[in-house]
């Protein structure tokens, strides 16, 4: 008896983990990570560094006035 029950709640162990691996495609997976630009950062740049290496620089437009 105890051995059946043991065996019952084994298989029923076993079934629901294998549904909970059940891939979800809102979830993170390295081939989403890398071939979607769902986590592309923004643009930066032009950059250029200095010549003694202590910084860079860049050009932006400025914010039209009005």
């Amino acid at each position: 008896m105890k051995r059946s029950l043991f065996l019952t709640f084994v298989c029923l162990l076993v079934a629901s983990s294998a549904h909970a691996q059940k891939s979800d495609a809102s979830k993170l997976s390295l081939e989403r990570l890398f071939s979607s630009s769902d986590f592309a950062s923004e643009q930066f740049g032009p950059a250029r560094w200095l010549e003694d290496g202590s910084g860079y620089t860049t050009v932006e437009a400025s914010e039209p006035k009005g």
